[in-house]
């Protein structure tokens, strides 16, 4: 699990949504779960901010918002989280 969250704050900020990094991180590694997605998940939670946590098959990803964050994967590699937007169908940046 990332431990830097630049790809979090980046996301909040073309969201319009402002929060205290250093709060922010100071809640999420006192988390009983940390490090994990949960954490920052109810981390999250803590600020009022909507969030959610779930897998989405690749035939699924036109349902999600223009903008989100992702944590991609696979059996062999671990890509971390990234910070995707749409800019067509099925075509991301």
């Amino acid at each position: 699990m990332a431990k830097n969250y630049n790809y979090l704050f980046q996301y909040l900020k073309k969201e319009g949504i402002s929060i205290d990094k250093d709060e922010f991180e100071f809640q999420v590694q006192s988390h009983p779960d940390y490090p994990s997605l949960l954490s920052i998940s109810d981390t999250l939670s803590f600020f009022n901010i909507n969030n959610g946590a779930m897998r989405v098959a690749s035939s699924e990803i036109e349902l999600l918002p223009e903008r989100f964050i992702a944590y991609l994967s696979d059996e062999k590699i671990s890509y971390n989280f990234v910070l995707l937007k749409r800019k067509e169908v099925n075509m991301f940046i």
